[in-house]
């Protein structure tokens, strides 16, 4: 049991999940003052599948570009460094952490699950714009990183854990063997990697009960709490499915989406979460209890 956390302590012993390769070295070229895209083009085109993921988002329905775009350049210049920045920071996380050593942490499904978010919120803030749906896309993949953060760095407690607890059981059994649970953790992990004011802000709103605010950051965590709920629905199995609908009909008419318009929504979300699985290495065709 950790009777206080200290984030710079386990920072330093590099057991949390962490960006590497072209990945670090555009997170730190980005963090420059004077970066320019020409130079964070030359890092993405030293990576093959990075170029070939970054002009396929790029070319995608959520990005809504009006012309096809084949040259790296252009595709960062189109994006905009952060974007870029969040991208490849989000694959290489995917790629270093695709498995663990928690038996009891289902990887493939966390993956998975975070890949239904990220597609489903780049889909709700292309209709509702509050941020752009590139970089909305970046906080879905990387909104549950709590839960991952850990799984990796105390794999064998972590795992203790998740055997003994219920979902709603599961936040107070973090604080009292981690002093931190894993919403606050993740918080934490997205402001190191310098991810916006507005990202957490929003995110953290999303994870309380509704409000009635109508700022630009709750409208985003409306439209977070929305997309997590689509993410459950695209991993759950039938029988699941149907006693989601309800709360996804509720959670939908919050933003203008009647039931006929929202069958049609959903299913244009999970077939861009197949194209992604696909074109990341996450395995989309698993069904699971939810994460988030």
């Amino acid at each position: 049991m950790i009777n206080e956390f200290n984030f710079h302590e386990l920072k330093a012993t590099e057991r949390l999940p962490s960006p590497s390769g072209t990945a670090l070295a555009i997170v730190k070229l980005v963090q420059q003052d004077d970066a320019s895209i020409q130079q964070v083009a030359q890092l993405v085109k030293i990576d093959p599948a990075l170029s070939g993921r970054i002009l396929r988002f790029v070319n995608s329905a959520a990005f809504g570009a009006r012309r096809p775009i084949a040259n790296v350049q252009d595709a960062v210049m189109m994006m905009g460094m952060q974007a870029v920045r969040n991208i490849a920071l989000s694959l290489s996380l995917i790629g270093n952490n695709s498995t663990g050593n928690c038996a009891e942490f289902d990887y493939a499904a966390y993956w998975s699950q975070s890949l239904a978010m990220s597609v489903a919120i780049a889909a709700i803030t292309t209709r509702e714009r509050t941020v752009l749906p590139e970089e909305s896309f970046t906080l879905g993949l990387l909104s549950d990183i709590g839960r991952l953060a850990l799984a990796t760095a105390w794999s064998e407690v972590y795992g203790e854990c998740l055997a003994m607890a219920q979902d709603e059981q599961l936040i107070a059994l973090e604080r009292e063997r981690f002093a931190i649970d894993h919403e606050a953790l993740g918080l934490i992990l997205l402001d190191d990697w310098g991810l916006p004011q507005i990202f957490l802000d929003a995110l953290k709103l999303s994870l309380e009960p509704e409000t009635r605010d109508t700022s630009r950051i709750a409208r985003f965590a409306s439209q977070l709490a929305f997309a997590r709920q689509i993410a459950r629905f695209c991993l759950a199995d039938e029988d699941y499915r149907a006693s989601l609908l309800t709360d996804l009909k509720t959670q939908a008419s919050l933003h203008n989406l009647g039931e006929t318009a929202l069958i049609d929504f959903v299913d244009e979300v999970i077939e861009e979460w197949h194209e992604w699985g696909k074109l990341i290495e996450v395995n989309t065709s698993v069904t699971s209890p939810t994460f988030l």
